[in-house]
């Protein structure tokens, strides 16, 4: 299952809230009809007053707002072909997987959420290639230009620093593999998509910049993390030290990354939890017109939300139907 709005998701955190405030006024109307008689003369005073029944309304009612909450956030599985016209662009993202994409500022960590926002956008793509690059001491790339969807998403899943032999954080050749990758002919937009929490932007990583620039290629810079100095979880258990046993700390290198774009003549994006900020990258590559393009498909997951709106609504309905004690007529 996909979502097409995950970040919707976070709302599903009202309902033990709306379980509580059901339970509550469960056991205020039971105390209010006590008082109208003994518990023994209540059923010929009060219709309906069946405890069961005032579960029955009060669960179909939590139903509901569960099914509304799903549906906000676009539940989609199974896929259809679409007709889409070839666009002509080739992508290449290149993805920070050091130790420092680990913090966990932003849930469920940093490489998590760069993980699921990127997924999101593959899956908004029009016909194009998509070449992936991981980087952390050392660039590696992962996928060449390719048109297989399914091959990019397994390793985006698959991306952790246990991936990469080399620790650190090198800007610099990991984006001269993304140049390298975009010295072929015919496609008519070129975008690097680098996803990072900061590093290196020394001689190496301009020289890199140049060649972007050489290559016809629009760099992206896309920042993930918070403000807040943090600690790096390990994969093996505690916190990374340095070799004083000092705690290792990490935060967002905001100014340095917007910096890194201006240089290389892009546009630096954020990614966060609660929306996705990878629309306008999107919106680029589909709004290309490739002039010489031939017609093709693409795979497209479909909606399901329909099918939880429906449900939303039968509850609803149910629970209007049931019916609710009130006083007998003498």
């Amino acid at each position: 299952m996909n979502w097409a709005s995950p970040e919707r998701l976070v709302w599903l955190w009202c309902l033990p809230l709306a379980a509580g405030l059901l339970a509550l006024a469960i056991w205020k109307r039971r105390r209010d009809r006590q008082k109208l008689a003994d518990r023994a003369l209540l059923p010929h005073v009060v219709l309906g007053d069946l405890l069961g029944l005032d579960i029955a309304k009060s669960v179909a009612l939590f139903l509901s707002l569960a099914c509304l909450l799903v549906a906000l956030a676009r539940p989609q599985w199974g896929e259809n072909l679409v007709p889409a016209p070839t666009k002509g662009a080739d992508v290449v993202l290149v993805v920070d997987a050091s130790l420092s994409m680990l913090a966990r500022d932003v849930p469920p960590d940093r490489l998590g959420l760069a993980r699921r926002d990127l997924r999101r956008l593959v899956d908004s793509l029009g016909p194009c290639r998509i070449g992936l690059v991981a980087f952390a001491g050392r660039g590696m790339r992962q996928i060449p230009l390719t048109e297989d969807r399914s091959a990019l998403a397994t390793l985006l899943d698959a991306l952790s620093p246990d991936l990469l032999p080399y620790a650190g954080t090198d800007l610099g050749q990991a984006l001269s593999t993304a140049a390298q990758m975009l010295q072929v002919p015919g496609s008519s937009q070129r975008l690097v998509v680098l996803v990072t929490d900061g590093g290196d932007h020394g001689k190496a990583t301009l020289d890199a910049l140049k060649k972007i620039e050489q290559a016809g290629a629009q760099l992206v810079v896309v920042g993930v993390g918070g403000d807040q100095a943090v600690p790096i979880p390990l994969p093996e258990g505690g916190v990374k030290q340095d070799k004083q046993g000092n705690i290792v700390t990490v935060r967002l290198e905001r100014d340095s990354l917007k910096t890194l774009a201006e240089k290389g003549q892009g546009s630096y994006l954020e990614l966060s939890a609660v929306s996705w900020a990878l629309a306008p990258i999107a919106q680029a590559v589909n709004g290309v017109s490739g002039v010489s393009g031939k017609p093709g498909f693409r795979l497209e997951h479909v909606d399901r939300f329909p099918w939880f709106l429906g449900a939303a609504l039968a509850f609803l309905l149910l629970e209007i139907l049931l019916p609710a004690g009130g006083r007998r007529r003498s």
